[in-house]
């Protein structure tokens, strides 16, 4: 932030004064008693629009920086929570990602018999399903995938090539994530399983 020496006093005048037009009273009365400033009034108002039109450029630049650093902001946004595919009319999801069967890892106090009931059960859900399981702990369906660790969960989801960043809506609470297109049927939707801390999610 841009500072100036005179900020400190300009605040303590401000706040006895209260308003901006007082302030401005104020200040031309100190002019008109203890300076010449108006013994020229053409050159004293030629030296006050000088002075604004300064400022409001400086005004606007900031306003102009500060826009661009949110749409910045916003562009990185969506290339965290998307992934946008090449040439989308003549490819297919699926051939992104690697088919594997899902593999599952017993935990240590469940023993050999009942994992392999529990991972057949899982390879014949498999076969079942049109999903595409991918390798890890992760998940793929037509419009979106995951993957997640013990404590992060990454969300995928496919979009046109030419979405542009406003377009996108991500709505999420400690509970629950929402992700589309503004105006179009969320592409995931939904509870999740245990609670977040919103102010810690990209």
């Amino acid at each position: 932030m841009e500072a100036n020496i005179f900020d400190n006093i300009l605040g303590n005048i401000l706040q006895k004064v209260k308003e901006i037009d007082n302030l401005w009273d104020h200040l031309f009365s100190f002019m008109r008693r203890n300076t010449d400033f108006f013994d020229s009034p053409e050159e004293a108002k030629s030296c006050i629009f000088e002075q604004f039109d300064k400022h409001l450029q400086k005004f606007q630049s900031n306003i102009k920086k500060e826009h661009l650093a949110s749409v910045k902001t916003e562009e990185n946004k969506l290339q965290i929570v998307s992934s946008v595919l090449p040439n989308t009319e003549n490819c297919k999801i699926e051939d992104f990602f690697e088919k594997v069967p899902l593999r599952f890892i017993p935990s240590q106090n469940v023993d050999s018999q009942e994992s392999e009931v529990v991972q057949n059960s899982d390879v014949a859900s498999k076969e079942e399903s049109d999903v595409t399981l991918l390798v890890g702990n992760c998940l793929q369906t037509d419009t979106y995938s995951f993957t997640q660790t013990l404590s992060d969960l990454t969300l995928n989801a496919f979009i046109p090539q030419d979405t542009k960043a406003r377009d996108l809506e991500v709505i999420y609470t400690s509970n629950s994530l929402r992700v589309g297109l503004k105006g179009q049927v969320p592409i995931f939707e939904g509870e999740l399983f245990g609670k977040i801390v919103t102010s810690e999610t990209l």
